[in-house]
């Protein structure tokens, strides 16, 4: 299981090497180094290309993950793409498609490479915990890249404003930043209006889909934004393996959410979870 995100920077700079990266984590994130361990793996330079990699463990789950940074020194070429359908970008904000460097940051989960795992394989309840550390990685290195401005998600595909992810991701992690990981988006045809997400197959949960029966595209995305959120916080369902009206149950302390697996209402052979409940426990 691998995720990835970005960073773009208006000017080249200089890599930093493992020591200015853990203290810069540490600083941000002493959790981590109460919870685990760091351990630098490889640092190398290959033509134009600047990469480290190095591998975060805690022994008291197993949990294990390599985080690998490589600097691109060049832009990112599909910010003109992506910036139209970026929501957190502010429209009267514009955006340097000419900056001069990208960062790309992935982080490997390879706790099954743990002896004790070794024949399970990646485990898929294993992605929301990644994306966790994914963002927390994003705001250590962007704080060493001093003219990061821009993030992008991948699966999300959607860019966001460095200052603002920071600021979000120290105000809610380690809980889901679901309108970070994952796209939200809405649509109206005058009757009804959709809410869809884009993203959410990252997590090895299908796109999520909220009908509202009226046009009020905010309720729509209101409602999808918590149901997506109480997905992510399960880490992932039991997904059927065909279209069935009982679908998927999820459940917390308050409510219960009900899902429907099913083709999506945009009408191709996608199959989502619809949601059609939300009730009180």
């Amino acid at each position: 299981m691998t995720i990835t995100a970005l960073l773009c920077c208006h000017e080249s700079e200089p890599p930093s090497g493992y020591d200015s990266v853990i203290r810069q984590i540490t600083q941000d994130w002493p959790q981590l180094l109460q919870q685990g361990e760091f351990r630098n793996i490889d640092v190398f330079t290959e033509g134009e290309a600047d990469s480290l990699s190095f591998e975060y463990q805690e022994p008291a789950t197993g949990f294990r993950a390599l985080i690998t940074c490589s600097i691109a020194r060049e832009p990112f070429e599909q910010t003109e793409e992506l910036l139209p359908q970026s929501p957190l970008w502010p429209a009267a904000e514009p955006f340097n498609h000419q900056h001069a460097m990208h960062v790309i940051v992935t982080i490997d989960d390879v706790t099954h490479l743990n002896t004790a795992n070794a024949a399970d394989g990646p485990t898929a309840g294993n992605t929301p915990r990644l994306a966790v550390l994914l963002s927390q990685m994003l705001v250590s290195i962007g704080a060493l890249f001093r003219s990061a401005f821009a993030m992008m998600w991948f699966g999300a595909d959607h860019l966001v404003p460095m200052d603002l992810f920071t600021t979000m991701a120290k105000q809610a992690l380690p809980h889901p930043m679901t309108e970070v990981w994952v796209l939200l988006n809405g649509d109206s045809d005058g009757k009804t209006a959709i809410g869809y997400t884009q993203g959410m197959t990252e997590f090895n949960i299908p796109e999520v889909e909220v009908v509202h029966g009226a046009p009020d595209i905010n309720a729509a995305l209101s409602a999808l934004q918590e149901a997506t959120t109480v997905l992510l916080f399960a880490g992932g369902v039991n997904i059927p393996t065909s279209h069935t009206a009982d679908g998927v149950a999820v459940e917390t302390p308050e409510f219960r959410y009900g899902f429907e697996y099913c083709p999506t209402v945009f009408g191709d052979s996608q199959m989502v979870l619809r949601l059609t409940e939300i009730s009180p426990v």
